[in-house]
């Protein structure tokens, strides 16, 4: 006697243990090429928090998962902003939303590079590359502040405004010093 089979196809979303799996490798790796291998670890649980740093830290927790507007964080070199940073960047890919890091310096290195490439548009293709829902930019304030660079900020910050994308700010600087170099 012939058993009767039912074929079922599961299709659709993954289970959300393979769903959580898959985003924690994409958050990793991405985390690898655009921060670099010394980060690639950094998350809230490792990161050390203190009596002065606990604020600071629950903030950054609340803000990932409701990102508006921008957050401007600052301090010494050696305080943790670019591991705060790269733990935001994993929490936001580990949920789905689309994040991308760059360093200041290394933007603007880009952009140059742009201007040898035989394309009209090759700023504006490379600015595209920016414009992720959530942009974190590093090292805000490193390196010489012409009035071009002033321009790009201006720009890259404007447009992110106008279109309600988030955009994280992390500086060595203060706030008063940044507004110095750059402007209101």
């Amino acid at each position: 006697m012939m058993q009767s089979i039912k074929l079922l196809s599961l299709q659709g979303d993954l289970c959300t243990p393979c769903l959580t799996e898959q985003r924690q490798s994409v958050a990793l790796e991405k985390v690898r090429q655009q921060v670099g291998p010394k980060y690639a670890q950094c998350r809230f649980e490792s990161f050390r928090e203190t009596k002065a740093t606990a604020a600071v830290v629950q903030a950054l927790k609340r803000y990932v998962e409701e990102p508006r507007d921008g957050i401007f964080l600052f301090g010494p070199p050696g305080t943790g902003k670019t591991h705060l940073a790269t733990a935001m960047m994993r929490a936001f890919i580990e949920q789905g939303r689309d994040c991308q890091y760059v360093t200041v310096p290394e933007l603007f290195m880009r952009i140059k590079r742009s201007f040898d490439v035989p394309h009209p548009s090759g700023e504006d293709d490379l600015l595209m590359n920016y414009s992720a829902p959530i942009l974190i930019l590093d090292d805000l304030g490193v390196g010489p502040v012409t009035d071009w660079v002033c321009q790009m900020i201006h720009l890259i910050l404007d447009k992110r405004d106008r279109h309600l994308k988030p955009t994280l700010l992390i500086s060595n600087l203060s706030l008063d010093r940044i507004a110095m170099l750059f402007g209101d």
